[in-house]
Parts: structure tokens; C-alpha cells; sequence
């Protein structure tokens, strides 16, 4: 009975691991594919009180829509994006919608080339707004269909005052009532806002993620008053609270670590280039992987979270930097999309706590779990720094 229990185990360990790396590799490749992705919009009131807007779009997410990648081998060239211009142009002009007391105010939208951003290349365009005052109403309707994570970020200067905020597709930003009325901008809806624009980037981050599970993945965390497990193999005391202690101290150690550099970087005291902070953050899951199969005795969890955190850190810099967020609001904005990646991360690892209470006391949890999903992320952070580096 005992022999056949034991088969029924070790077959169920595989399979879950099985399952696991399988869906971290189809993970790997479907964020590849698209991450979630955003646009940017500088308003600038300029000397003449006829404000400009100037918004960039990433090319990749404009293919979604429109058939930019004319040929469909997977590279956008010069002449394509030239021979687009006309169906760009049309389509922001129906997706970026300005109205006023007296109906709606036609934009005409025109190319201003193309710049590098942090994740790819955008299409950048201009248009001059025909009405402005205190009841003037922006509404985004890009990709609305396409993709339901996309976000605008708005930043610039309106009523002369500092604006920064954040917008789904489909939502409204009331330019006259947030700089005049009573929901005008103010450092709390600035935190409101940028906490959940935090939430979503640490969400769509399958690298933070991953390397996350890469930390707490050999530590045992029953909650046993809720839970029963498989099959109990008895731990002391110590060794549970010790458990817990590490997990706490490396979640602490992670988030400092990545509060340093989001805050440097951010304010422009340290420089990050995207062409190296991405494969380092890539590496960070395979090494973190590594040491759950080959531990080295004299380094703590917690060490590794905070020297890893340096550079995730520098990758969380990547939106704000490219929001251009204005000076006087930028603390707070720091401060909000901290809080949403913080509150992201607890979500994410309680769901873990969660989900692995009925394996985590079973004789097989850490001989055949943790080491067959700890080479799925070694495997997992292969495939990722390919695709960075290019070498296939």
C-alpha cells in the first residue's frame, strides 16, 4: 500500500513540475511576443497659449493594428513606416479625441519621426490643440480593442500648472477640472495614480516574477492551521520560523535594493541602459535557480536580493524615465509606483504561499519540486537571454 502511494506521489511531483516549467516556457514566449505596452503624451501650453501635444507609440504596437509590417517578416523598415504615415495619421486622429463646451476640436496629426525608447522604437507625432480653456476633455481610445493593459502616460505643463497622470483606453482626462476643480492634481492623485501604473508594470514583469520564485522557491511556509498537507514530514519549529524570517529579510532585502535604483535613476544620478539592465535581470532568475541546486554555503538569500535588486531597480526606472515626469511631481510619483510594485509583490507571494500549501510538507517537495522547477527557470532565463543577445 505504502509502495503504491509512493508511485502515486512521485508521478504527481512530476507531473506538477512538468506542468510548471512547461507553462514558464510558454510564458517566456508569449510575454516575448508583447509585453505590455505603453504610450507617452508631452502636453507643452508653449508661448502663443495654443498647446501642443506630442505622442509616441511604439511601432510594435501600432502593427496590431494597423499593417505597418507591410510584408510580415517580423522587421518594420524606414519605407514602411513611410508608406504608413496617412493610416497613422488617421488613426490617432480617431483615438485621441479632444472636446470642448462647444463639441468636439479636430486635430490634425503629423509624423515627427521615430525615437529609441527603453523597449523598442516609437512613432512619434504633433499636433496642435485648435481649443483649449477650462472645460477642454481628452479622451484615449488607442488600442483599445487590442490590448487591455495598454496605459498613457501624460505629462507636460496645463493652466500653468505641472500634470502628470495616467490613462486605460476609453478613459477621460479632464484637463480644465484637474487643474482647476475640485479633483485637480494634487500629490495624492498623483500617488493614487502612479500606485496602480506600478501594480500593472510589476504584473506584466515575467522577469521580476520569475526571479521572485526563484528566491522563495526552496523555502517551506505552511500556514498549517488552514491547511492540511499530502503527506506530513514532520520539520521543527525553528526551522519553520527560520523559514519565514528569510522570506521576510529577502523581500526586505529586494525592496530597498530596487528603491535605490528606481530613485537614481528616476531623478537622473545614475544612468541605466536598457541594453544591459535587461539580460542582468535576465541572468539574476538563472543564478537565483542555480544556487537552489547547487547552494554555496556562505551566501545568504538575502545578500542576493539586494545586490539583485540593484538592477531590477534600474528596469523599473524604464517607465518613469521615459514618462518625463515633471520635477515637482516626480517624488510622489516615485513614491505611488514604489507602492503599487510593493503591493504587486505581496499579492504575488501570497498566491505562491497559497498554492503550495498542500506540497510543501510532502517527502518529494524539495528533492523533485524545487529542483525540477528550479532547472524550468535555469532553462527559462536561457531562452530569455537569447532572445536579448541575438545568438539565435
Amino acid at each position: 500500500m505504502h509502495a503504491e502511494s509512493g508511485r502515486w506521489l512521485g508521478m504527481t511531483s512530476r507531473l506538477c513540475v512538468l506542468l510548471l516549467g512547461t507553462a514558464l516556457l510558454l510564458w517566456a514566449s508569449a510575454t516575448w511576443a508583447h509585453k505590455g505596452s505603453d504610450a507617452y503624451l508631452n502636453i507643452d501650453e508653449g508661448p502663443d497659449e495654443r498647446p501642443t501635444l506630442r505622442l509616441s507609440l511604439a511601432l510594435k504596437d501600432l502593427d496590431m493594428v494597423l499593417p505597418v509590417d507591410a510584408d510580415q517578416d517580423g522587421k518594420i523598415t524606414w519605407g514602411e513606416v513611410r508608406a504608413a504615415q496617412a493610416d497613422v495619421a488617421a488613426y490617432l486622429g480617431s483615438g485621441v479625441l479632444l472636446s470642448d463646451t462647444d463639441g468636439a476640436c479636430t486635430t490634425v496629426w503629423t509624423a515627427d519621426g521615430l525615437e529609441r525608447r527603453s523597449d523598442g522604437t516609437y512613432w512619434v507625432a504633433r499636433t496642435t490643440v485648435p481649443c483649449a480653456g477650462d472645460t477642454l476633455q481628452l479622451q484615449y481610445l488607442l488600442l483599445k480593442e487590442a490590448d487591455s493593459g495598454h496605459r498613457l502616460l501624460a505629462s507636460g505643463r496645463w493652466g500653468q500648472r505641472d500634470l502628470l497622470a495616467t490613462l486605460a483606453p476609453g478613459e477621460i482626462l479632464d484637463l480644465g477640472q484637474l487643474m482647476t476643480g475640485p479633483r485637480h492634481q494634487t500629490p495624492a492623485t498623483t500617488v493614487w495614480s502612479y500606485l496602480g501604473t506600478g501594480a500593472v508594470h510589476m504584473l506584466d514583469g515575467y522577469d521580476h516574477m520569475a526571479f521572485l520564485l526563484a528566491l522563495v522557491l526552496p523555502m517551506r511556509l505552511p500556514l498549517r492551521r488552514f491547511f492540511r498537507p499530502v503527506r506530513v514530514m514532520p520539520l521543527p519549529r525553528t526551522a519553520l520560523a527560520s523559514d519565514w524570517m528569510r522570506m521576510l529579510t529577502t523581500v526586505t532585502a529586494f525592496t530597498l535594493g530596487h528603491s535605490v535604483t528606481l530613485a537614481l535613476v528616476s531623478i537622473g544620478w545614475l544612468q541605466a541602459n536598457s541594453d544591459w539592465v535587461e539580460p542582468a535581470i535576465v541572468i539574476s532568475i538563472g543564478v537565483s535557480a542555480l544556487l537552489n541546486l547547487y547552494p554555496v554555503q556562505w551566501l545568504r538569500t538575502e545578500w542576493l536580493a539586494g545586490v539583485f535588486g540593484l538592477v531590477h531597480g534600474m528596469g523599473f526606472a524604464g517607465l518613469l524615465l521615459d514618462a518625463q515626469a515633471p520635477l515637482s511631481l516626480l517624488p510622489w510619483a516615485l513614491l505611488g509606483f514604489n507602492l503599487g510594485i510593493e503591493a504587486a509583490q505581496l499579492l504575488l507571494l501570497l498566491a505562491w504561499v497559497l498554492v503550495c500549501q498542500p506540497l510543501q510538507a510532502a517527502p518529494w517537495f524539495a528533492t523533485r519540486f524545487v529542483r525540477g522547477l528550479s532547472w524550468a527557470l535555469v532553462l527559462f532565463s536561457l531562452v530569455l537571454l537569447t532572445r536579448f543577445t541575438g545568438w539565435f
